[in-house]
Formats: structure tokens, sequence, C-alpha cells
């Protein structure tokens, strides 16, 4: 071949590679699941059974106002904008997960207000409080908003970037603020449904009555999905196959779930799984690798798939950017026998490739204090 020739090849190879990974990063990026309701009239109960058939999402329902019915127009709307939407409807308002209490609408009570609201896939932002702060030995003044950040139920995030990127602000009087740049780090969110973080603006003269905008973006990271592998043979036929085997192994997504170890006693069995995961996700530092087993769960299902066993412990036996090794516990409990081996198949929920999310936000007229 030529060397012009050659060139060629390469130039088309390359431009070939970067069409192939552009279509993937596309791909692995969370897609949120929307709902659609058009109904003259709808209950509540009627409305947020919709709502988790659609999106996947349970929300309940603590208003007492079961028997009320009014109009509902929902068009491919997001988790959180149809949420809001029924909310507004219903005469309820929103009240996050906290503790083991559940993500629920509840009766709207006198002089709740909506504060301002963004909303981005899977994400919804709020503006929920914007304080004022002088220092007394100098002319120095500034803000502090705070930023409610929650994520739909179904989505299992890891961590959120406590840097906002891209702050604009723009003052009452049509002027932007000059907003410094201020270092973040990557904060812990797995096992969480909501959190609030901080945005610093400068200040501005007490006579302005009102900021025109205040916008930028956050960094999650989160897993493009969760997947769910379904084995077709029962532990007593795993624990005679082959370690390496096509039994004891599947795969989704380029992600191997493979069935490393069983140890299958009379009234305690322990299944060691393994995962490995491909190049080209968000790379985790060895201090947050553990995150990449957070939100995993391994459950035995029966035969019929009506019985499902939970597990009673696990240890994370190692893991590290792209591999983990986890061992789960299932031991006999009063009235929960484990019985036989060959009774039950393992299903395991896992990440897909760990990637970034950007999430922008924007809030026209934000009232001062």
């Amino acid at each position: 071949m030529s060397r012009h020739g050659l060139f060629l090849f390469l130039a088309g190879l390359a431009v070939g590679l970067s069409v192939r990974a552009q279509d993937t990063t596309k791909a692995e990026t969370p897609t949120a699941r929307v709902v659609t309701i058009e109904q003259d009239e709808i209950t509540l109960p009627a409305a947020l059974g919709e709502l988790r058939k659609q999106t996947g999402a349970r929300v309940a329902d603590e208003t007492g106002l079961k028997e009320r019915a009014f109009p509902l127009r929902l068009r491919k709307a997001t988790f959180w904008e149809g949420l809001d939407a029924i909310a507004r409807s219903a005469g309820a308002r929103v009240a996050l997960a906290t503790g083991a209490r559940p993500l629920a609408l509840v009766k709207a009570e006198p002089g709740d207000r909506v504060p301002p609201t963004a909303y981005s896939g899977d994400f919804r932002v709020r503006l929920v409080k914007i304080a004022s702060a002088r220092e007394l030995d100098s002319d120095r003044s500034s803000l502090t908003a705070t930023l409610e950040v929650a994520w739909a139920p179904t989505l299992l995030p890891l961590f959120l970037d406590t840097h906002v990127r891209d702050v604009r602000a723009v003052g009452g009087d049509g002027k932007a603020l000059t907003v410094e740049s201020e270092g973040g780090s990557l904060a812990a969110i797995d096992g969480r449904s909501h959190t609030t973080l901080d945005l610093a603006l400068p200040g501005v003269p007490r006579s302005m009555q009102q900021l025109a905008s205040v916008e930028g973006k956050l960094l999650v990271v989160a897993p493009s999905k969760m997947l769910t592998f379904r084995f077709d043979a029962d532990l007593k036929a795993l624990r005679g196959a082959l370690a390496d085997g096509a039994l004891r192994r599947l795969v989704q997504e380029e992600v191997t779930c493979r069935i490393a170890k069983l140890v299958l006693e009379k009234d305690r069995w322990s299944v060691q799984v393994a995962l490995d995961y491909p190049r080209g996700g968000r790379t985790l530092e060895s201090f947050q690798a553990g995150s990449l087993v957070a939100n995993n769960d391994l459950v035995l299902v029966s035969r019929d798939g009506k019985r499902r066993l939970t597990r009673t412990g696990y240890v994370i036996d190692s893991v590290g950017s792209r591999r983990a090794l986890v061992t789960y516990h299932f031991r006999d409990a009063p009235g929960r026998r484990l019985g036989a081996p060959g009774d039950w198949r393992p299903v395991y929920t896992a990440p897909a490739k760990i990637v970034d999310v950007t999430v922008p936000f924007s809030f026209k007229k934000v009232p001062l204090p």
C-alpha cells in the first residue's frame, strides 16, 4: 500500500472510531422515563398509580384526599414534572423521603409556596433559600443560595460534585454579577434520595429586591442504568458447573457477572459474585470504588418465580474501578428455611457503566431577603 493510501485508510479508521465513541457515549447517558396522563377527571390514587406504572417510581399518598377528582394533562413529562403537576392539581405538596419515611404527597397548607424550580431529566433542582450576609468590619457582603437537588427513585446516583459549574447570575438592574469559581469535591450520595448544597454569590445593594436570573450546572456520577442478571441454572447446577464456564457467566452492556464461588451448607449458603466492567466509563478513585457495589443486590428466586429469598448479609471481598468481588450470605431464620439448593435461582442487580451526568439549572426572578 502506498503512503497516500495508508494515510487515507488510517484517517478513515480514526473517523469511524470517533463516530462509534460518540454514539457509545450518547447511549450511556441515563434516559429519563416519562409519563403521559390526559384525563378530564382523575383521583389522586389513580394518578399516582399511573405515575408508578409509567415511570416505575412509587409515591405514597398521605393527603387524605383520595376521593377528590381533578383534571390532569401531562404529555411526556419527566417524573418530577409529573409529580409536581399532580401535587398542584390535587392541592398537595411533595414531601421528600427522610429516614424510613418514603417519598410522599401530603396535604398543602396555607402559606406553602413553590420555590424557583428547574427540571433536567431525572433531576429536580430547587432554590429553597437565599441568605444575605454583611461583614461588619468592611463594606463587603455576600449571598448564599441553597440548592435542593432531588432525583427520581429509579435513579441510583453515586456522587455529586459540590462545585457548581458555569455559574452566571444577573442582578435586578440587568448587570451580570462577578461570581468567583470555588473548588469542590465528589460527595457520596448513594443510598440517598436528595441532598442540598450552597452556592456562593456576591452581595448586591440592599435596595435590590430580586436577581434577574441564576444559572449553572451540576455534575452527578451515576450508573447509565441498572442491570438485572437472571441466571437460568439453580444453585445446585451452578455448584457443579465449571467456575469459568458459560453456565456461571452472564454478560449485559459489556458488563460480565459471574458466580465465582458457592458454599451450600445445610442451614447457610454463601454466593460469591464477580463483576468485570469494560474500559470507557468513569474511573473511580480507590477510596470511591466501594460505591460501585453500593446499590447491588442478590436475591434467590424460586422456579415458579413466586417466592424470593433475600440475603441476610454480605461482604465486599475486593473492589476497584473496573472489578468487584462480593459474597452474599443466606441463613435459615425462624419462619424461613432455605430448603433445597435446586429450588432457587440467583438474580443479581448491578450498575451498567458509571458515567458523568450534567444537570443544568436556571432560575428567573429570584427574590432577595
